[in-house]
């Protein structure tokens, strides 16, 4: 299965946004998977975090965890399915949470491999 990689292309102010939601508006529209990294990843900026959901929970939302859940600069990507129309998913995204500004995204192509092998080689 070939997959396409969208990246948002700036970084979120954790304070200024959602994150959950806009984890969740993701795969309501059909994204396979959402991850959230440190925008800072890489730098001396770098936040570690290490928040995780409590053993056996089924669902878990961080707005009741007390500290800092996310970092104060994150980066969203998302993968979708090869004939997934990302341009108008992120328009559509983008009139949700009624942004003033069309979100900044990047898509690439993933091709087919097998993870696995390349992971573990």
């Amino acid at each position: 299965m070939v997959l396409q990689s969208l990246t948002l292309l700036f970084p979120l102010e954790s304070s200024e946004v959602n994150l959950d939601l806009i984890g969740e508006l993701l795969l309501n529209y059909g994204a396979l998977s959402v991850s959230f990294e440190d925008a800072e990843k890489g730098t001396d900026l770098e936040q570690p975090l290490f928040r995780e959901p409590p053993p056996r929970a089924i669902e878990w939302d961080s707005s009741q965890v007390d500290g800092q859940v996310f970092w104060n600069s994150v980066s969203v990507k998302a993968l979708f399915p090869s004939e997934a129309g990302v341009e108008s998913i992120m328009l559509a995204i983008g009139s949700d949470l009624e942004l003033p500004i069309e979100p900044r995204f990047k898509v690439d192509s993933l091709k087919d491999e097998d993870w696995v092998k390349k992971v573990q080689s």
